[in-house]
């Protein structure tokens, strides 16, 4: 079969699947928001903090009906600019198609696929990323709500070390105090790959690498001359990758596999049929060979839905 042929057979099949359909709700989503990060390069020691403002748009279908199979689709762009921290400043365009089941009128669950490019003015940080995600919620009467998912992310950087695969469970509750007023709490855990700023400690190691390698130059380790080569890097982090120098964030920084354990909380108002407003908080905790890193992260935004 030529591409002609299955591009046509894959039309038809779209678009029996729209007409088949049942009612749907489509619309475009814009706003900012303005946030704070105690800890952008994930320190071991210190950190360094900074706001960020982030501009959005998206354009999202979601099923009417609360029963059956449906799908959803969503579609988003976004760019931040940081205070401070301008090689942080970001460009960022996804796409996100799922598929909806309803086994009870109170019990949604959702199976999705995802797929974004990020365009950072630190170029070694660029990325592109897949991954998919299932996800559950429970309606508890008309206030009350729950929710479980597990995410699995897979990112490539154009410099490896920023690089990174993440498997992350979750689980939140919310409630629906008016109509308009709502806020929920989550928390997630992830095994995952981390990029970390140990500057002063990387300095430490690489200072005793040096002196190493000069004794083993001069005949005082090992045989045939190589007692020194090959430890840069090693030891306590256990990960086998030599430190990098980021000029970004003037830092040494490695990668390493860490718990991560994201512990937050969210509101929203709905003003009017059209303006929204939300604020959020997490505690972030990255634990790994090289040590603990702890980060409090803010965000208010308003939107607008037409």
């Amino acid at each position: 079969m030529n591409r002609t042929n299955y591009g046509i057979i894959l039309s038809i099949i779209f678009i029996f699947i729209l007409l088949s359909s049942p009612p749907a709700f489509s619309g475009w989503e814009t706003g900012a928001k303005a946030g704070y990060d105690s800890n952008i390069d994930r320190a071991v020691k210190g950190g360094i903090s900074d706001t960020f403002m982030t501009g959005f748009l998206s354009f999202t279908r979601e099923p009417k009906e609360d029963t059956g199979t449906d799908w959803s689709l969503n579609l988003g762009l976004e760019g931040a600019r940081y205070a401070e921290s301008t090689f942080l400043n970001y460009g960022m365009a996804s796409i996100t198609p799922s598929i909806i089941f309803y086994p009870h009128a109170k019990w949604r669950v959702d199976i999705l696929s995802f797929a974004q490019a990020i365009a950072v003015k630190d170029e070694e940080q660029s990325s592109v990323a897949f991954g998919g995600e299932i996800s559950m919620k429970q309606l508890w009467g008309p206030r009350y709500y729950t929710g479980e998912y597990f995410i699995y992310t897979d990112s490539k950087a154009d410099v490896e070390i920023f690089s990174y695969k993440d498997k992350a469970v979750g689980v939140y509750a919310g409630v629906n105090w008016t109509d308009a007023f709502w806020s929920e709490i989550g928390y997630e855990f992830s095994r995952c790959d981390s990029f970390r700023a140990v500057e002063e400690i990387i300095n430490t190691e690489i200072v005793a690498s040096q002196i190493f390698i000069s004794q083993a130059g001069n005949g005082g380790q090992g045989n045939n001359g190589n007692g020194g080569t090959g430890q840069e890097g090693k030891g306590q982090y256990g990960t086998g990758n030599s430190p990098r120098y980021s000029e970004a964030y003037n830092e040494y920084i490695i990668s390493e596999p860490v718990n991560r354990q994201i512990a937050g909380i969210n509101t929203g108002y709905q003003f009017t049929r059209h303006v929204f407003s939300f604020i959020n908080y997490a505690y972030v905790s990255y634990k790994g060979d090289a040590g603990d890193s702890v980060s409090h992260t803010g965000v208010i935004g308003v939107g607008y839905t037409f």
